[in-house]
């Protein structure tokens, strides 16, 4: 087992038959060098896999985190917009590969709450980068958007969930 830079693997070119991005392209502001250091430890006529988490659009997850852009946006404290990175990233991959195939892995439905969310969101990567001042005005202006959107905090609200793999053929 390695652990290393996405972007600098230590491993040899074309080393691997299939490489794994599994909740990877969201998370990266440079998915192009990642992408790019990814083909090239993959071995001709290779497997690139990218996997990630699919959730409804309009569910309480997504409102959610819509509210939390717009929350640090006016804190002038926005994060990057990961949902966009991933779908640039694999249109980009579908033009330079030969197939493309979409498969759901796994599909399941979660009962989802505004504090959930919220605990959830308190320890993710990038929040949590967030000087911590910022984290609590924000998760006030967010708990407080919620009360007022939802009624409560603990307003239950189940969501279908998926997990989506997308399956590209080098040339």
């Amino acid at each position: 087992m390695a652990q290393a830079d996405g972007e600098q693997l230590p491993f040899r070119d074309r080393a691997f038959d299939v490489v794994l991005l599994i909740q990877v392209l969201s998370g990266v502001r440079r998915w192009r060098r990642l992408l790019d250091e990814a083909f090239r430890v993959l071995g001709a006529g290779g497997t690139l896999v990218v996997g990630h988490a699919v959730m409804p659009q309009a569910g309480i997850d997504a409102q959610l985190k819509s509210q939390l852009a717009i929350v640090l946006q006016e804190m002038g404290a926005g994060l990057h917009e990961p949902r966009k990175n991933r779908e640039e990233a694999l249109s980009w991959l579908e033009s330079v590969t030969r197939t493309r195939v979409n498969v759901i892995a796994a599909s399941w439905t979660v009962n989802r709450t505004p504090r959930d969310f919220m605990a959830r969101h308190r320890t993710g990567a990038r929040f949590a980068a967030l000087p911590t001042p910022i984290q609590e005005e924000a998760l006030q202006r967010l708990s407080a958007w919620s009360e007022a959107r939802f009624g409560s905090l603990d307003a239950s609200f189940p969501e279908s969930h998926a997990f989506e793999l997308n399956i590209f053929e080098s040339h």
